[in-house]
């Protein structure tokens, strides 16, 4: 059953606060406890998906310039983490030489960039990364001819890694260095280099700071994207999977998306990310979701076709056809998906037996695309009680129950998270959901306990609730929900 989706990205008024139960019940008149109700019942339909969207629509978008700077300062960080240990000048020395290095192959590159603009652009990078001056070096790899085969984005990744380097340096090593490339047309050596690097304890400030502006910039590019995580969840509801856990898997792409993308190659990073994301969707319903497995041939031939489609996706910036799938899928020999490719780049039809021959494999591409994506879940709802498929499978292999250190491990947490709760709230929930005995209350039987009217008891049940679920709270349950 389809999930209800509630608008997106609304840029609703923010949360609000609750006063204590009985203070408020005691100070407030009748108007006061019908908006209450009425913001409390608000609260509960939207928590968690919309309170989420609500806070993600608050980041801005970044532009280019603004992503390309931030990837900049990440992948900074990231050379700094493959170096091997040592004293901040001995990891200075070493960044220095593979600066130099890489600087020397540059100077080969034709048409010349402007390599005294580039320091320049990097050391402004240190310190900030919203600049209005548009960056040079993303101007002038947009501006590289791209001629066919790897020679292009050779000649940009060297160029980018230099961008790297030379905002790796620090500050007053930098700026001497801009002075020398005004006066020289090459890099200068290693040990004239070294006379300008700053002491021990303003090396070691430095690449504290590198690490620090990276990690931020990493997070800043994570922030900006979240919203894109929720577009493409949204294509996958119904499929087996909440909303929700569709967003958490989407973010895990989100993340190694980041961490594999290449600025020099021309990309916006949602171009990028957005295949990842699928990916990490798709690969979490194809293993979580499916209430019958596949017979192990079909399991491998999915396994194929995910392959190629992803190649293909990478290979081309876009998604497949279904006739570039069969072509790449071996359900053809290979005469004749050359005969099918020359008469493709001639522009001439397709004789009749080839073309009944290609409609099979196509056909045979959707039947993979159907059984990778229609195959029932074992968490569709049965019913209006919210029981799954599941509920009403067997288990002849069922675990035995939790052994008794981790019940107690997840009685401490319990009793942790609901430490933040006042007498009332914490009682109202043992009683609710059992915390005690095991055995569940309902809200009539909670009432006539505390000799209050059920409306009250509701009341401070979703308060409480909505303490839990901040995540600061909630995250000493979550190694329990599997």
């Amino acid at each position: 059953m389809s999930e209800k989706i509630p608008e997106e990205l609304e840029n609703d008024q923010e949360g609000y606060s609750t006063p204590d139960l009985e203070a408020w019940s005691e100070s407030t008149g009748e108007n006061w406890l019908d908006l209450e109700d009425e913001l409390l019942e608000e609260a509960l339909e939207e928590d968690p998906v919309r309170l989420y969207l609500r806070e993600i629509s608050q980041v801005p978008l970044l532009t280019a310039e603004e992503e390309f700077r931030l990837m900049a300062r990440f992948q900074g960080q990231r050379v700094m983490q493959r170096l091997p240990e040592g004293t901040p000048l001995q990891q200075m020395l070493l960044l220095g030489e593979q600066m130099l290095r890489q600087w020397q192959g540059c100077i080969q590159v034709q048409p010349s960039p402007r390599f005294d603009l580039m320091l320049a652009e990097a050391l402004g990078l240190q310190k900030s990364w919203q600049g209005r001056t548009p960056s040079y070096t993303r101007a002038w790899l947009e501006g590289l001819p791209r001629p066919q085969g790897m020679e292009w984005g050779e000649t940009a990744a060297q160029l980018y890694d230099l961008l790297i380097y030379f905002y790796l340096i620090p500050e007053e090593t930098g700026s001497w260095l801009l002075g020398w490339t005004e006066k020289h047309s090459r890099p200068p050596a290693l040990s004239t280099l070294q006379k300008h690097f700053p002491d021990e304890k303003r090396l070691s400030i430095h690449l504290e700071g590198v690490r620090a502006r990276g990690e931020e910039a990493y997070q800043m590019l994570i922030r900006a994207n979240l919203r894109l995580v929720v577009s493409v969840a949204r294509h996958y509801i119904g499929r087996g999977l909440p909303l929700l856990d569709l967003i958490q898997e989407g973010n895990l792409g989100l993340l190694r998306g980041i961490e594999r993308f290449d600025p020099h190659k021309g990309y916006r990073l949602s171009t990028y990310v957005t295949w990842w994301i699928r990916q990490a969707i798709g690969r979490t319903l194809s293993q979580q979701a499916r209430s019958i497995r596949l017979p192990v041939h079909l399991l491998e031939l999915l396994t194929q076709f995910s392959k190629v489609q992803r190649e293909l996706t990478q290979k081309l910036g876009r998604e497949p056809t279904a006739e570039e799938m069969a072509l790449e899928m071996h359900f053809l020999s290979a005469e004749e998906v050359e005969a099918i490719r020359r008469l493709r780049r001639e522009n001439r039809p397709l004789p009749a037996a080839l073309r009944q021959r290609l409609n099979q494999a196509m056909y045979k591409v959707e039947e993979l695309v159907r059984s990778s994506e229609e195959m029932p879940s074992l968490d569709i709802q049965i019913g209006e009680n919210e029981d799954s498929l599941e509920d009403f499978i067997e288990d002849e292999n069922a675990a035995e129950a939790m052994d008794e250190a981790t019940r107690n491990m997840l009685r401490e947490q319990i009793q942790r998270a609901l430490d933040v709760l006042t007498e009332r709230e914490r009682q109202v929930l043992e009683l609710r959901y059992g915390l005690i005995d095991g055995v569940e209350h309902t809200l009539e039987e909670i009432s006539r306990y505390f000799n209050i009217t059920r409306e009250r008891v509701r009341q401070v049940e979703a308060r409480a609730l909505r303490k839990l679920r901040h995540p600061l709270r909630s995250k000493y349950l979550k190694d329990f929900l599997s």
